[in-house]
Parts: structure tokens; C-alpha cells; sequence
């Protein structure tokens, strides 16, 4: 019995030695250290020319154990603007004993500027006609390209078919959730189909406080309703620009065939068009 006991206690201590040291190899390799990444100035420049990698610039990943990771950092999430051209980026990056670690980086666009609106034909329509707003306007985006498909269009004041000046509000986002928005006025009136069509070179202009804008310039030619063109025709404006006061401004173009003794027609329908003039600030 007392050799049981004592065979009993040398196998006891035999097992726990042997645990002291599997206990104490095992704190041996432990990696208890997690990388470190490292980006640089606070606030990272580019442009919007750059693609993503650029967006991996500067930074860099060290592990004690692995030492280098910077070839594994990863982008882990993009956030929208949190001033416009401002936003950050949240990068990670994982050791091998998939410890991970995090950090943020604020990126700063510094040549970016909102989306803007643009128009593919007047906003001067016959009461004949049907009004679709959402044909006539685009929007376009130096990060995005064109995202005319993110513009919503609504208006409280609109009537089909009735003549007169109805305002419509226009807004559009682009992926980094910069949304514009402008009211723009549409022209409902008795026109003859068969009025001439004046052509522009742009509908909408956008133009700062105290600048110019030669506005009769943008008329490209003036057609009847055959598609032709017309060179017995007279011109005339109606502009209610204002050019040292931010505001949106509409510019009258009018068109009327002439006779054969050069006076204007009074018979013949007269055409009209518009350009949108917004001025910033």
C-alpha cells in the first residue's frame, strides 16, 4: 500500500511538471502584441483623379512578431463627406495569429467642387407639348461622372397643359453624399409648332458674382420645324441678368422670320427659348 502511494505522489509530480512546462513553453510562444499601423500626417491630399490605391500612400504596419505588414494593410471602409471634400478612410491590417488592428485617416480632396446641373434643351414649352423635366436636366460630378440618374425632381405648383412660369425644385447626390439643389423656372406657352426652334450652345450657365457673360454668343443657328435653317430671321433678347447679385436669372431669346422687305412677320409664329443663368457667390 505504501509503494501504491508513493507510485501515486511520483506520477502526480510527474504530471505537473510536465504541465509547468508545456505552461510555461506555451507562454513562450504566446504573441500577445497586435500590429500597429501607421499613417502619416493626419490629414492626407490627393485629387480626384487618383484612383483608390493612392489612398494607401504613407501608410505603413509593423507586428513584433512579424514585423513588416504594410503589404497587408487593406482599406476597410470609405465614409461619405464629412465636410464637402473631406472624409475618411479606415484602414486594417491582421498578423498571423489573426490579432487586428485598425485605424483612420482623414482624406481631403483638394480639388474638388459640388456637382452642377446642366440642361439638353430650353425649359420654353408649348402648352401642345408634354412636360417631362426629367429629360431636359443632368447633372454631372468630377468624382462620379455624369449622375444624372440620381436627380429628383418636384414641383408644387405645376399644372399640365396650362400656360405659365411654374418652379421646380432639382436635386442630385453623388456617392459621397454632396447633394445640390436649384429651382429651376419652366415656361409654359401658346406656341405654334410650326415657330421657329432657337438652338443654344448651352441652356444653363453657371457664373460668379461680378463676372461676365456674353450671352448672345451662345446662339448656335435657328430652324424651322422642318429641321432647317434660317437666315431671314430676327433676334431679340430679354435679359433680366444680374451679374453683381447671386440668384438664379433666365435670359429670353425670341426669333421671327422676316419678309422680303427685311421687316419681321407678324403672321408668322414667333419662337422662343431660354437660357437658366445661376451666379454663385
Amino acid at each position: 500500500m505504501r509503494i501504491l502511494r508513493i507510485c501515486v505522489l511520483v506520477l502526480f509530480v510527474a504530471v505537473s511538471l510536465a504541465f509547468a512546462v508545456f505552461f510555461v513553453r506555451d507562454l513562450a510562444r504566446r504573441d500577445d502584441s497586435v500590429p500597429v499601423i501607421y499613417t502619416g500626417d493626419d490629414v492626407f491630399e490627393l485629387s480626384v483623379a487618383d484612383d483608390e490605391s493612392t489612398l494607401l500612400k504613407d501608410v505603413t504596419a509593423y507586428d513584433e512578431k512579424d514585423g513588416d505588414l504594410t503589404d497587408h494593410v487593406v482599406i476597410e471602409s470609405v465614409s461619405t463627406f464629412l465636410t464637402p471634400g473631406e472624409y475618411n478612410v479606415r484602414y486594417a491590417v491582421c498578423d498571423s495569429n489573426n490579432h487586428v488592428s485598425t485605424a483612420d485617416r482623414r482624406i481631403r480632396y483638394v480639388d474638388y467642387t459640388a456637382p452642377v446641373f446642366y440642361l439638353k434643351e430650353s425649359l420654353c414649352f408649348s402648352s401642345l407639348e408634354t412636360v417631362n423635366l426629367l429629360s431636359c436636366v443632368g447633372a454631372t460630378d468630377v468624382i462620379d461622372g455624369d449622375i444624372s440618374g440620381n436627380i429628383i425632381i418636384s414641383a408644387s405648383n405645376y399644372v399640365a397643359d396650362e400656360p405659365g412660369v411654374y418652379h421646380f425644385i432639382c436635386q442630385a447626390t453623388n456617392s459621397k453624399g454632396d447633394t445640390i439643389e436649384t429651382v429651376l423656372p419652366v415656361y409654359v406657352e401658346e406656341r405654334s409648332y410650326s415657330a421657329p426652334t432657337i438652338k443654344l450652345s448651352k441652356y444653363l450657365a453657371y457664373m460668379k458674382v461680378g463676372d461676365t457673360l456674353d450671352f448672345r454668343k451662345l446662339v448656335k443657328e435657328v430652324v424651322d420645324q422642318e429641321g432647317d435653317e434660317m437666315e431671314n430671321v430676327k433676334l431679340s433678347y430679354d435679359s433680366g441678368l444680374r451679374a453683381n447679385k447671386a440668384g438664379i436669372y433666365a435670359i429670353h431669346y425670341y426669333a421671327q422670320a422676316l419678309d422680303e422687305a427685311g421687316e419681321v412677320d407678324d403672321r408668322q409664329p414667333r419662337g422662343h427659348a431660354v437660357l437658366i443663368v445661376i451666379v454663385e457667390e
